[in-house]
């Protein structure tokens, strides 16, 4: 046994375990009394009561992790978008009576994240409000199913869950993220029209500041200069059913100074985990740099829409579906081997799937992101 690797791995677990919170819970019953719901003041986030974060507060506006406005929280109720109740918090409504009450001072005074504002939907109109309840239910306004738009998103803490569908010209087929639960995100597709030979999509999870979406960074630990990380690990545990074409992959950004823009890109790096089909990394063959034990690595400059940078795709011998993978070490391959200069800007760190064609199922059962 490698004690030092194991000391290593056991180091990184015990990292990325969360701390515990001594935030407050705030109940929030439904029509018939029962607490179904909780708001945890520290991030202005609701959880249903199994623990499943399904919306945040702004100010009094409600959000849901995919982005869409739901209603209002004002006087401690929960109005929907008719100005009817869906739920309140405790002394708030007692034999068929709405009293209205102040809102906790643990929650005066928070602001919204960045990254969460800039996800956000339209607001609608605010309505006048009603003493009467809503012909939905409060977990039905929180319900979030399958999201199927090509541009869809789910928020949690620290990622940001995308579709992702980037082919314009396929109009076949069908694509969806589902809803996450804590750290373990899912999608599904099928693709089985799909005849051009590039990929249609990339599904992933983002940890930081993607440089093509125009959002804010889900984590205040990116962008930061590459001289600066230290450590970079990855620990993720997938089961994947699939057929057709498809990879499994990291992507990572660098960038030409703190701001992640599509302007100020430089370096494009993956890290394929695994694939099926006949395809290879961006610019097979011919462009082979490395060949090692663990992996292939292959460089390519890659041109897009008249702009144009360095594209390193480091390919893996061996799947490995459960795995703490080190990209801190491949980063610094690529700094002291193939000259990439150390004060780029790492902008951010995706996991997902590139699909060719076919249909399949993504179930990244836990995924976490340790920057030292």
């Amino acid at each position: 046994m490698n004690i030092k690797k194991t000391g290593i791995t056991l180091l990184v677990f015990l990292l990325l375990t969360p701390l515990m919170s001594h935030a407050q819970k705030i109940s929030l019953y439904n029509q018939t009394g029962e607490a179904v719901a909780y708001i945890v003041d520290d991030d202005m986030k609701i959880y249903l009561s199994k623990g499943d974060c399904v919306a945040y507060l702004d100010d009094q506006s409600i959000y849901g992790i995919n982005g869409k406005h739901l209603g209002w929280f004002k006087d401690g109720i929960i109005w929907d978008h008719e100005g009817c109740s869906v739920g309140y918090i405790e002394g708030v409504y007692n034999n068929g009576v709405f009293n209205k009450v102040a809102v906790f001072e643990s929650l005066k005074g928070r602001k919204v994240q960045p990254f969460l504002k800039s996800c956000q939907g339209p607001q609608p109109i605010e309505p006048v409000y009603k003493s009467q309840w809503a012909t939905q239910s409060m977990e039905k306004l929180f319900f979030l199913g399958p999201q199927w738009a090509r541009d869809a998103v789910y928020l949690v803490p620290n990622y940001l869950v995308v579709n992702n569908v980037w082919d314009a010209q396929v109009s076949n087929g069908e694509q969806c993220i589902n809803f996450p639960f804590r750290q373990s995100f899912s999608w599904n597709w099928n693709w089985r029209d799909k005849k051009t030979g590039a990929p249609v999509s990339y599904p992933s999870v983002i940890f930081g500041d993607k440089p093509w979406d125009g959002l804010n960074s889900t984590t205040t630990l990116l962008p930061c200069p590459m001289s600066s990380v230290k450590q970079l690990y990855v620990a993720h545990d997938y089961a994947l059913h699939a057929d057709g074409k498809y990879n499994v992959a990291y992507n990572l950004w660098l960038t030409d100074g703190p701001l992640s823009s599509m302007e100020t890109i430089r370096v494009e790096i993956m890290v394929w985990i695994e694939s099926a089909g006949e395809i290879q990394p961006f610019g097979f063959p011919g462009y082979l740099v490395e060949d090692t034990e663990s992996y292939t690595l292959y460089k390519h400059r890659r041109i897009e829409d008249r702009k144009s940078w360095d594209c390193y795709s480091f390919k893996m011998k061996r799947a490995r579906r459960s795995a703490l993978v080190d990209l801190g070490k491949l980063l610094q391959n690529l700094i002291h081997k193939q000259g990439i200069s150390p004060d780029f800007y790492l902008s951010d760190v995706e996991f997902g799937t590139e699909i060719w064609d076919g249909q399949g199922q993504m179930v990244l059962k836990f995924y976490q992101v340790l920057i030292l």
